[in-house]
């Protein structure tokens, strides 16, 4: 055997030693942080760390992960190669790809929040055939990725430790034993215990980054300064000059092979597209430090030192094996340098190959198992089939890898040639997220049929060029520059080839919000429901994390692209272009620049994570250096909340000597929860919501019935949505409570994104209220959807707005009680097992499980009521308090409702024998609202003034006003859709707070008046609004020619639908009204109209007999009154309409065309000063008026 640098003992002691501590440092982590940060490991945190990793743990992960072997080893043997043209386009080639990297990730990020792997996309983008044609590429990688991984490492094992030469046979013991304490640590701690120990890792190796360029440049009697540096690589220039460099210097950046070598890089490394985190800008600059500075140092050194007896003379195996920089480090530091450098490949290995293991296993669990094989299964599965992907995983590549190292493939030969297979899936992986239309052929065609082609040029230039194939002629520069190029270009191609010639599709990218789920890890020992909660909530982002995930596409496209055309153009280009050598003064400011990069990524990346987990840190060392073992804490979004005794009152005397007092709540109100997270069709109508309009009736009626006081907790949205009905609510002795702006998961809001949401709502409100103080508003009251708060943050937000109480989740960890001071907050917690969500709703199988008591299916509402009432008679047993919690859309059967009114008759029955006390705060009284609005939205008029910035209007232009101005913003999906009558936040005239346009002057946009044709007067533009209404109710109904309709009402809308339909050819049309004379005019204006004058006494049967009869075809009526619910159980198509979108056009059409006249409606014309006898005469019955028009002539 021959003499090696080290002996065997300290390679094992490194590999063993060192993975024996991550192993138990992680082990015992991931203890404390199951204990006191709610991290217990589930499949969800083993794969995804919750998705909570800070920024600075995420860009020393992107570090850490792109530090492999081939970093460390392959950049200093081309700077030893090539000079400092190898460092700087080792580095620049792969630093692209990071920031190529963020845009994709971003994206990712934001259309399918709730992904595991990249590959989950391609499931249901392209059906099994692409997701498996995706899943094997990605296999293709990770292999050669891992094996790369292990025979780098293992030769610097065997070169400097001989440790795989056992009784004289090499059987590759670093290979096998190099992935040991890395399968102990992740399958520990999981893709967390990667991250976290790929920090320690990155300190490691800046260290010694920054060793070797002091050592190099100022300290080491061998060189020790920038000058003598200098003067050795212009001689060796003149002993060993380098082909194809200008003068053959190293000093040059004009490198024909570093410039190849840099493209080569680039394109082989693109084969992993699978990065989904955040922190890949200061990652992509500070990874750059490494090969640009360890390379700059150790390869230039090694070449400076070369003939010198200090150093190890350098042959042609060890360049392939990478063995520059470890001898460079033994002849500048001695012994301690080997072993240094020793270290730094092992954390390089390792924490390469823990990125790997963790991807390969995420897929196999998410995309194998959970797909194909079972399904359904549960958090405690996914997890032991993680494990067990780990572990066989580790045991294949460790057997790969040993045959590697017996043949003359090197890592050098490894890392170049992996793009030539894999490169042809990156444009069809790209696409996945940033491309909608290409289509599954293409996804399954491209990447065969590029790695195909791409292999026929490798291997064929090989041939042609040196007349042989073989490892040593395939590793030439020009064949692995053609196969590499071929291999990403061909992809392309191909995809774009197949998408457009088999049919481009049109991806709807909700699909992947809607149809990746996170796993349910209920039934994971330990996992707390509130962990189970949290993990849930990321399958959807609020609209605000959506917006801050587009700008930050945005800009990450724009700074990628620059930082590409510094790195690609602007630095090295010129330097190359005009074949600068470098003078002595230039080297010198060339070796400060990698100094101050040096310091400035090893200063961001080991400091940043420290900063941001400052808290964790805190506690570690509370726990292991003071022997204090702290509370444990609620994780409430990344803010711990000390952990105490679930808020009680027992013991308090309440009203009346009442044993126990009771809270009856409703939640959420209408499309909001919907709209929020994106789950609203967008075809439906807004305003119309079923549990506003049949449930809610019922529910006032049954607190009427028991007088029973009740508080709702509504979304401030609603205020302007449904306005009545908040008004009803009120009028009916009902608390109006606050429940958020448009029921935001609050434990996913920033301090910023809260800040504005209580802004934004306590505004809504007073615009409702006209800034008054009143039985409406301002709030009392607070309940955050979900149950969690942000600890002191938000209390502080409530005492600043006045609330006096907030109704949390008593399970949750959010329960803090402020005493004392005239500010303080009442805390009127509820429990899970008193909401009805929790009996009722799929989504919360996983807590019904992990409490117990329940099975995992959805319960009836007979359940329900025997569990409420077994809380309600413990509460009154022990004394307290509790909340019953109850919600409209979720109350849609009678049996439901049953069980709701037998809940409110339990509590008055015990309210009745003197047991129960109901809590009450204000906001219960009148509704009317004291302040002046005006009136209007159906006008007309001319232009006389216009803006700096109106382009298609002038003065004098006869003009319609659209009185419906949605927000326009690119965020919302009404208007962006196209559907922007359902903007959530449109501003409509005459609807409160707004006023409307009954005035002589008025300031409108330009987008939304619409030109009046000559043909047209002023009173029929006027009418185009209520004649939208109709077109659009024509539309919704989608009524064709010869189509029986009927009409109820004889109103100005009934009238001028009667008008369209009959211009649209339905036929017959029958009219009703309990007014005989607007009948009578129905039918001058369509004289094949059959009227019906409704009789006020007759049964309801009766009337619709007579409508039946009118039609004069099959009809078939049920005479029932119709609840929503039960719509869809007797096929009952109920189309509604909210106002109008895109009609205006086509209304002035028919008008101009003459094929509808308008004019006949106005019945009755004022001036504008008349104002009052107007309205007058509109209410007014025996002035028959139809449409009353104010004019200002």
């Amino acid at each position: 055997m021959a003499e090696t640098i080290l002996s065997q003992g300290v390679g094992y002691g490194i590999i063993l030693g060192f993975g024996a501590l991550f192993a138990l440092g992680m082990w015992y982590l991931s203890i404390l942080l199951a204990r006191f940060q709610n991290e217990v490991q589930g499949s969800e945190m083993f794969m995804t760390a919750k998705r909570s990793v800070k920024t600075g743990l995420v860009a020393s992960a992107v570090v850490s992960s792109w530090t492999i072997a081939a970093t460390l080893l392959t950049s200093s043997t081309w700077c030893y190669e090539y000079g400092v043209s190898g460092a700087y386009f080792y580095g620049a080639g792969a630093t692209v790809q990071i920031f190529v990297f963020a845009v994709a990730a971003m994206e990712l990020k934001r259309r399918a929040p709730g992904a595991h792997t990249f590959l989950e996309l391609a499931r249901i983008r392209y059906g099994k055939a692409g997701h498996i044609t995706f899943i094997t590429y990605s296999t293709i990688y990770a292999i050669i990725n891992c094996v790369n991984i292990l025979v780098g490492g293992s030769a610097v094992f065997t070169a400097l430790t001989g440790m795989n030469v056992v009784a004289g046979a090499e059987i590759s013991m670093s290979v096998w034993l190099l992935p040991v304490g890395v399968v102990i640590y992740t399958l520990t701690g999981g893709i967390k215990a990667t991250i976290l120990t790929d920090y320690s890792h990155t300190v490691v190796i800046y260290a010694m980054v920054l060793a070797g360029l002091f050592i190099v440049y100022t300290r080491s009697d061998i060189l020790g300064s920038p000058d003598v540096v200098y003067d050795r690589l212009r001689a060796a220039a003149k002993i060993a000059p380098v082909p194809g460099n200008a003068g053959g210097e190293y000093l040059t950046m004009h490198s024909q092979d570093g410039v190849l070598l840099g493209v080569l890089f680039q394109k082989a490394i693109t084969a992993d597209p699978s990065a989904t985190l955040p922190g890949y800008m200061i990652g992509g600059l500070s990874w750059f430090s490494i090969p640009f500075c360890l390379a700059t140092t150790f390869g230039l050194a090694a070449r400076a030192m070369q003939g010198l007896p200090e150093m190890h003379t350098i042959t042609t195996k060890d360049i392939t094996q990478g063995l520059a920089m470890p001898y460079a480090a033994q002849a500048l530091m001695g012994t301690g340098g080997a072993v240094f450098v020793l270290l730094m490949i092992f954390m390089a290995c390792t924490a390469g190959f823990s990125a790997d293991i963790v991807s390969v296993a995420a897929v196999f669990t998410y995309d194998v198992y959970g797909a194909y094989i079972n399904p359904t299964a549960s958090g405690v599965k996914l997890l032991r089939m993680s494990h067990l992907a780990v572990v066989i995983w580790s045991i294949c590549m460790a057997i790969i890898a040993t045959g590697i190292t017996h043949t003359t493939i090197g890592v050098n030969y490894l890392v170049t040639c992996m793009g030539i297979f894999t490169s042809c899936a990156v444009w069809p992986f790209y696409s996945t997220t940033l491309w909608e239309r290409q289509n599954k052929t293409a996804v399954i065609v491209a990447p065969i049929a590029g790695s195909l082609t791409a292999i026929a040029c490798w291997l064929g230039s090989t041939h042609a060029l040196y007349g042989t194939v073989s490892i040593a002629t395939t590793s030439n520069i020009i064949p692995l520059i053609i196969g590499n190029g071929v291999s990403i270009i061909s992809g392309a191609l191909y995809s774009i080839i197949c998408t457009f010639a088999f049919g481009a599709d049109d991806f709807d990218w909700n699909r992947l919000k809607t149809e990746i789920h996170i796993a349910d890890d209920s039934d994971v020992k330990g996992l707390t429901s509130e962990q189970a909660a949290q993990e849930k909530s990321h399958e959807l982002l609020t609209p605000q994390q959506d917006l801050d995930l587009r700008r930050g596409k945005v800009k990450a496209m724009a700074i990628a692209a620059v930082l590409c055309l510094i790195f690609v153009i602007l630095w090295p280009m010129p330097m190359y272009g005009t074949k600068y050598i470098f003078s002595r003064g230039f080297f010198k400011f060339w070796v400060a620049l990698t100094f101050l990069w040096a310091f400035g990524a090893a200063f961001t990346i080991t400091i940043m994570p420290l900063v941001q987990g400052r808290k964790t840190i805190k506690l570690f060392f509370t726990t292991m250096i003071f022997g204090k073992t702290p509370k444990a804490t609620a994780t409430l979004e990344g803010v711990g909340v000390e952990g105490r005794e679930d808020f009680d009152y027992r013991g308090r005397s309440w009203p009346n000597g009442a044993r126990a007092a009771f809270a009856f709540t409703i939640d959420n109100m209408g499309e909001a929860a919907d709209l929020d997270r994106n789950l609203w069709p967008d075809s439906q109508p807004i305003g119309s919501h079923h549990s506003v309009t049949e449930v809610l009736p019922l529910f006032l009626a049954l607190l009427k019935k028991y007088d029973v006081p009740a508080t709702y907790f509504i979304e401030s949205w609603n205020l302007s949505v449904y306005p009545k009905a908040v008004q009803r609510i009120a009028a009916a002795g009902i608390e109006i409570a606050w429940h958020a702006y448009r029921h935001e998961a609050w434990s996913k809001l920033d301090t910023t994104a809260e800040q504005d949401n209580f802004t934004r709502s306590f505004d809504a409100m007073s615009e409702f209220t006209g800034g008054a103080k009143g039985t409406i508003g301002p709030y009392r009251g607070f309940r955050p959807p979900g149950g969690i708060i942000h600890g002191d943050r938000t209390l502080k937000l409530c005492r600043e707005h006045g609330l006096g109480y907030i109704s949390p989740s008593a399970e949750q960890g959010a329960v803090v009680k402020l005493d004392g001071g005239a500010d303080s907050i009442a805390v009127l917690p509820f429990k899970w097992r008193t909401v009805d969500a929790y009996y009722y709703m799929d989504a919360f199988a996983g807590l019904r499980k992990t409490k117990g008591e329940l099975p995992e299916e959805a319960q009836g509402p007979d359940v329900l009521a025997r569990k409420y009432i077994e809380e309600i008679d413990n509460v009154i047993e022990t004394g307290g308090y509790l909340s019953t919690l109850f919600h409209p859309f979720l109350t849609n059967t009678p049996e439901r409702l049953q069980a709701m009114e037998q809940v409110l008759r339990h509590l008055v029955q015990r309210r009745d024998e003197g047991d129960v006390h109901f809590w009450k705060t204000g906001g219960i009284g009148d509704s009317v609202i004291k302040s002046d609005l005006g009136l209007g939205h159906e006008s007309a008029g001319i232009v006389v003034k216009t803006g700096r910035n109106v382009r298609r209007l002038k003065i004098g232009d006869r003009v319609a006003l659209e009185c419906g101005i949605p927000c326009s913003k690119p965020t919302c999906e009404a208007c962006r859709t196209g559907r922007y009558n359902g903007c959530p936040d449109i501003i409509f005239y005459s609807s409160p707070p707004i006023h409307g346009t009954l005035r002589r002057y008025h300031v409108h946009p330009e987008a939304w008046l619409h030109v009046l044709p000559d043909s047209i007067s002023y009173e029929e533009g006027a009418l185009l609004e209520p004649l939208s209404v109709a077109l659009a109710g024509i539309e919704r109904s989608g009524l064709r020619l010869g189509d029986p309709l009927v009409i109820c009402g004889a109103g100005p809308i009934g009238m001028v639908s009667l008008l369209a339909a009959h211009a649209a050819g339905a036929a017959p049309i029958v009219i009703t009204d309990l007014d005989e004379n607007r009948l009578a005019m129905a039918k001058r204006l369509v004289p094949r109209v059959r009227t019906i004058q409704i009789q006020r006494d007759a049964h309801a049967k009766a009337n619709a007999e007579l409508i039946k009869g009118a039609l004069g075809c099959e009809a078939k009526l049920d005479f029932q009154s119709i609840p929503f619910m039960h719509a869809s159980f007797r096929e009952i198509d109920i189309r509604c309409q909210f106002r109008y979108k895109e009609t205006y056009p086509k209304a002035i059409m028919l008008i101009s065309e003459g094929l509808i006249d308008l004019k006949p409606l106005v019945t009755h014309r004022f001036a504008l000063e008349q104002g009052r006898e107007a309205f007058e005469a509109a209410s007014d019955p025996s002035a028959k008026a139809v449409k009353v028009q104010l004019l200002d002539e």
